[in-house]
This record gives structure tokens, C-alpha cells and sequence, in this order.
């Protein structure tokens, strides 16, 4: 459980930086903010993954806790897989920061 509460907490770190990062308007400010995104999106991810298969019932309780959160504050239509939710939000979060990394260097293709 120790690697979890690691986890646990750079994310919480990470998630207090996010509203600060989000005012600089700049194609450098965005991007640090979207990297920031994808590290938390995909800290959750993978955490969420460690609680099912640990399987225990506690375990269960903060996977399915995690879960409410995304449904009530994240937008995470019901009836979605956490699977599938995430994928999509990192999804996301690719195109923006390759958006945003084409107008830093209009020279990058695809």
C-alpha cells in the first residue's frame, strides 16, 4: 500500500498545481498545463487499475469511490467503463498538447 499512497499523494501535488498552471495563457503555459493533466489522468489510471486487481474490499471501496468522483465532477457518463473513461481523457489530452506543439513549432507535422 505504500506505492499507492505514493501515488496518492503526486497526485494530490499535482492537482493543486493544475489552477495555477491553467492562467498562463501562453503555448508554453498550456502545454506545462496539459503535461500535468496527462501525468494525473494517468496516475489515476493506473491507480485505479492497482485497487481492482488488489480486489479486496477496501480496495474496491476507493476504486468505486474514484468512480463517483468521475461521474459527479469529471463528466464521466454513466454506464462507461473507468477503462474506457480514461483512455478517452488521455485521448484528449494528446490532441490538445499536439495542437498546441504544432503552433510552438509550426514546422512539426503529424
Amino acid at each position: 500500500m505504500d506505492q499507492l499512497q505514493v501515488s496518492i499523494q503526486k497526485v494530490e501535488e499535482l492537482r493543486q498545481k493544475l489552477p495555477i498552471l491553467r492562467q498562463d495563457d501562453s503555448v508554453e503555459g498550456r502545454l506545462e498545463y496539459y503535461d500535468a493533466m496527462w501525468m494525473v489522468t494517468d496516475l489515476q489510471h493506473n491507480m485505479y487499475n492497482r485497487l481492482m486487481l488488489m480486489g479486496d474490499e477496501d480496495s474496491r471501496a476507493v476504486a468505486a469511490e474514484m468512480q463517483k468522483v468521475a461521474e459527479d465532477y469529471m463528466e464521466k457518463p454513466n454506464g462507461v467503463s473507468m477503462e474506457t473513461f480514461f483512455s478517452s481523457l488521455k485521448e484528449d489530452i494528446q490532441h490538445q498538447i499536439k495542437i498546441l506543439t504544432c503552433l510552438k513549432d509550426p514546422n512539426t507535422f503529424d
